[in-house]
């Protein structure tokens, strides 16, 4: 069995996930002002995605919406807010968004296995914050609880 991860490593991964967030801010930010000037009907269907190699890659929810926005090309670049990411866009290109598979349904009541109880208890105990470690041990004493439960 693995051991669990240790939080002191995972939050060495931190500047990863800060830079991760901090360029999906900066595209939502980019894809308000790019729709600042389309019509609502259609703003509501389509989302930036990039701004790359003089290019912006548009997502719209159908063909339709596609087609739209394809028809507006030479208006929407002429329009282009004047933002150093929009400096030299040329070109638009449009894909259609797949649509969002459904979930599978959650279980009326998840189980824990007794694998999954003694890993939360083993990290607990790595952990230096005394209420994550408290709020760790309380989860893997559920899961105790539900196996006992279920006999």
């Amino acid at each position: 069995m693995n051991s669990p991860a240790r939080l002191g490593r995972i939050v060495t991964r931190l500047t990863q996930l800060k830079q991760l967030t901090a360029q999906a801010e900066r595209l939502e930010a980019l894809d308000r002002l790019f729709g600042r000037d389309l019509p609502p009907q259609l703003r509501a269907h389509v989302r930036l995605a990039a701004v790359r190699d003089g290019c912006l890659v548009v997502h719209a929810d159908s063909a339709a919406w596609a087609t739209q926005l394809r028809y507006r090309t030479p208006e929407i670049i002429a329009a282009l807010p004047p933002e150093p990411e929009f400096a030299g866009v040329r070109s638009l290109r449009v894909r259609n968004r797949a649509p969002a598979a459904a979930a599978p349904p959650m279980p009326a009541r998840a189980h824990m296995s007794s694998a999954a109880a003694a890993a939360i208890e083993a990290q607990a105990e790595h952990v230096g914050d005394e209420r994550l470690r408290a709020a760790l041990r309380r989860l893997a004493q559920r899961g105790r609880r539900q196996r006992e439960e279920r006999g």
